[in-house]
């Protein structure tokens, strides 16, 4: 009785929010424009070295046009959240042409990923992002559907499984949850938008080439530089989406009741530290609790906020190493949704406990006082 009466509810998005100076959320077109213009040249740079290089070199140089790919994408990413520039028809703009290569299409990345994914982080239901299965629900699959779930959350096979799970079965179709008319239309519309610009892309290439008086056989081209970068491209962000919220101390709910908007993006979201300065080479995509807790936060400002949520929070913060990934993809496989726990494919348990049940109590206070919308 004494604990019940002590607690107090789990901090409300406002509340988390107001740890992360104004000045974080400052967005101005010269700061955006300094992350934007390196990335871009590079990329372009990448892709005419891939154009003018024997095929021998393209072991080396497509993987690298594929990395520089998916570093613009994080720039696409943040104008797809508005929080790139403060003017929302630039950051639409910005947000449609350096989604090109990496093949998505920016209303459905908008209403995949800010409404459905940052709406409801790790709330099994509805978010679809890395989302765990629990046993029963892997137990009902057939053969062939968890051999898919077991391959997919295999390292090697996470760019197939973001291109077919995530980009076409979430981007690039529209959903059955969006009912607007007028948002139906700017799906297709980008769609299309889409179509013209990858076929543009490929014109591009070969003009490129012909200038250079390449003689490599032009589809050898088209698959050089455009398609075998958007598969390394693919395969990076699955890689770094599934750190964003794959931990043996991450927790994920199927009861709204347990679930709150600190639940998912404090609780449920990882900081993961690359050795050196890699963070800033990928524009911070890695602070993700800030990024979480506030999209609005541009990319420029992400250090500090991250910093501030952690003065005052204790998100889950990690190193990455090839030996603690490697024991998380054996550790993180399907999930307890009713014991907090992780489990193998058979049934076994593999962490200990990723969420306490004060935490959980504390939770249902905020369900108590506003038990309509949690977060």
């Amino acid at each position: 009785m004494h604990d019940q009466v002590t607690l107090e509810p789990l901090p409300t998005a406002n509340q988390v929010r107001a740890d992360m100076a104004a000045e974080t959320r400052e967005r101005t077109v010269v700061q955006a424009l300094a992350a934007l213009t390196p990335t871009v040249l590079l990329y372009l740079l990448s892709v005419v070295a891939v154009i003018a290089s024997p095929i021998w070199a393209w072991p080396v140089l497509v993987p690298l046009c594929g990395l520089i790919m998916s570093i613009m994408f994080v720039v696409a990413h943040d104008a797809a959240h508005d929080s790139l520039t403060q003017h929302a028809w630039l950051n639409g703009l910005i947000g449609r042409v350096l989604f090109i290569p990496a093949g998505h299409n920016f209303s459905g990345w908008v209403h995949a990923h800010n409404h459905v994914h940052h709406g409801w982080t790790n709330f099994q239901p509805r978010d679809y992002v890395w989302c765990p299965l629990s046993l029963e629900q892997y137990r009902q699959l057939s053969k062939l559907g968890q051999w898919w779930v077991r391959f997919g959350r295999w390292w090697p096979a996470f760019g197939l499984y973001y291109t077919v799970d995530i980009l076409w079965g979430r981007i690039i179709l529209p959903q059955a949850d969006v009912k607007q008319a007028k948002a139906r239309r700017r799906w297709h519309l980008d769609n299309l938008v889409l179509l013209v610009g990858v076929i543009a892309q490929g014109a591009a290439t070969l003009a490129v080439a012909r200038a250079l008086g390449v003689t490599t056989h032009p589809v050898l081209l088209i698959v050089g530089a455009q398609f075998l970068p958007f598969f390394v491209c693919q395969w990076l962000v699955g890689f770094l989406t599934y750190l964003h919220h794959t931990h043996p101390s991450i927790p994920w709910f199927q009861d709204l009741q347990q679930w709150t908007f600190y639940m998912g993006q404090i609780c449920g979201t990882t900081h993961v530290q690359f050795p050196g300065r890699v963070n800033r080479w990928i524009h911070n995509i890695m602070e993700h609790n800030a990024h979480h807790v506030d999209p609005k936060i541009p990319l420029y400002h992400l250090i500090e906020a991250q910093a501030q949520i952690e003065d005052h929070h204790q998100p889950v913060v990690t190193a990455f190493g090839t030996r603690s990934f490697l024991y998380t993809q054996r550790v993180c496989q399907l999930y307890d949704f009713e014991h907090h726990t992780w489990l193998s494919y058979d049934g076994r348990t593999t962490s200990s406990r990723t969420v306490s049940e004060e935490l959980l109590r504390r939770a249902a206070l905020n369900h108590a006082r506003q038990p309509v919308a949690a977060a």
